[in-house]
C-alpha cells in the first residue's frame, strides 16, 4: 500500500465517513417524510445514484450485477439494494471501520446477503474481468493517490456496454471551503493531527453557516441526537484531508481517457447548452463553440461543487471505424 493510501486508510479508519453518532440511529418512522428529508439530506442524492443505477441496468440481461466500489458506511449501497431489489451487489471499501459499520447496516435492513470486502483501488480487484453490468464509486476516485490507476481498475470488472457512475468534486464550487482547508492545513499542520484540525475549525469558526441550522438542531436533540461525532467526522473529511483532486469537465475526461474509459452523461448538470441558455441570439453563438468549450462555459455559469457522471469502456477507433 502507497503511502498516501495508507493515510486516507488510516483517516477514514479513524473517522468513517459518513457518520452517525450511534450505530441505528436511524430517524424514527412517525417522523414525516418532510422532516426526514430536512434532517438527511444525503438520502435524496442516494436516492438519484440507485435510480440511475437502475436505468443503466435496464439495458443489461439478467442477472444483473453492480460492484459498489467504495462503499463507505453503507448508506447508499443500502439504498440500492432496496431499490434494485433483484440485483446482485457486492462491496469493497478501504476502511475495516467503514466495512464493519456498513456490514452491520446491512443486517438491520435485512440485506445479509451482501458482505463488503477490504480492498485497495489501487491493486487490481479481486473479481473476474468484465463481471460487473454497473459500477458506482461516489465520492472516491478524487481520494485515489492515483485517479488513473483506480479508474483503469475499475474499468477492467466492467462489462462490455456497461457503466461506471461516478461522483467527483468540481473546482468551481468549492473553492470557499478549499480555501477554509488551506487556513487549517496551515495553521494546524499537514500531518494527521484531526484532533488539533477539529480545534482549530472550532475555534476559528470555519465550519459553513449553510451547514447549520438551529431547527435542525433543536430537532436532532429533541429526539436524543448528539451530533458531536457526525460534525467532527465532517470537519475531517472536507476540511482536513489528506488527499483530494477537484476536477473540471477537461479534467474528468482527461482521466477517463487515460483509463480506457469515455464519457457517456451527466447527472444533475446539463449536457446540453440549450437546458441553461434560451436567447436565440446568444445560442446560435453558443452552438459554434466546439463541445469541450460548451461544457466549460455550462460549468463556469453553474459552477459545481461536484460532479456525477456516467462512463463506459472507450472504443478503439478500429473498431469505431471498421
Amino acid at each position: 500500500m502507497d503511502p498516501i493510501t495508507e493515510r486516507v486508510r488510516d483517516m477514514y479508519t479513524r473517522y468513517p465517513f459518513p457518520s452517525k453518532d450511534k450505530i441505528g440511529n436511524e430517524l424514527p418512522g412517525y417522523l414525516p417524510n418532510f422532516i426526514k428529508r430536512a434532517l438527511d439530506k444525503r438520502e435524496r442524492h442516494r436516492i438519484h445514484i440507485a435510480k440511475v443505477v437502475a436505468q443503466h441496468l435496464a439495458g443489461c440481461e439478467q442477472p444483473w450485477r453492480v460492484l459498489e466500489a467504495g462503499c463507505g458506511t453503507g448508506e447508499t449501497l443500502c439504498e440500492i439494494a432496496q431499490y434494485i431489489p433483484d440485483v446482485a451487489l457486492e462491496a469493497v471499501d478501504l476502511s475495516p471501520t467503514s466495512i464493519e459499520r456498513a456490514r452491520q447496516l446491512l443486517e438491520r435492513k435485512g440485506f445479509k446477503g451482501i458482505v463488503p470486502i477490504e480492498h485497495d483501488l489501487m491493486q487490481p480487484l479481486p473479481f473476474d474481468a468484465g463481471r460487473f453490468d454497473v459500477i458506482s464509486s461516489i465520492g472516491v476516485v478524487h481520494h485515489l493517490s492515483d485517479p488513473v490507476l483506480g479508474l483503469r481498475n475499475l474499468a477492467t470488472c466492467l462489462a462490455p456496454g456497461g457503466h461506471l457512475l461516478c461522483y467527483v468534486y468540481g473546482q468551481l464550487g468549492r473553492r470557499e471551503l478549499l480555501e477554509r482547508r488551506e487556513v487549517v492545513h496551515l495553521l494546524a499542520g499537514q500531518e494527521a493531527d484531526f484532533e488539533k484540525k477539529i480545534r482549530t475549525v472550532e475555534v476559528l469558526d470555519l465550519y459553513p453557516r449553510h451547514h447549520r441550522s438551529r431547527i435542525k438542531e433543536f430537532l436532532y436533540r429533541s429526539l436524543g441526537f448528539d451530533r458531536t461525532t457526525t460534525r467532527n467526522v465532517w470537519i475531517v473529511d472536507q476540511l482536513a484531508h489528506i488527499r483530494e483532486k477537484e476536477y473540471t469537465i477537461s479534467l474528468i475526461q482527461e482521466d477517463l481517457a487515460a483509463a480506457g474509459l469515455s464519457l457517456v452523461e451527466f447527472h444533475g448538470f446539463p449536457n446540453r447548452i440549450e437546458e441553461v441558455i434560451t436567447d436565440e441570439r446568444i445560442l446560435e453563438d453558443a452552438k459554434a463553440l466546439s463541445q469541450q468549450d460548451r461544457y466549460r462555459a455550462l460549468e463556469l455559469l453553474i459552477r459545481p461543487s461536484g460532479y456525477l457522471f456516467s462512463a463506459r469502456l472507450a472504443v478503439a477507433k478500429s473498431e469505431s471505424t471498421g
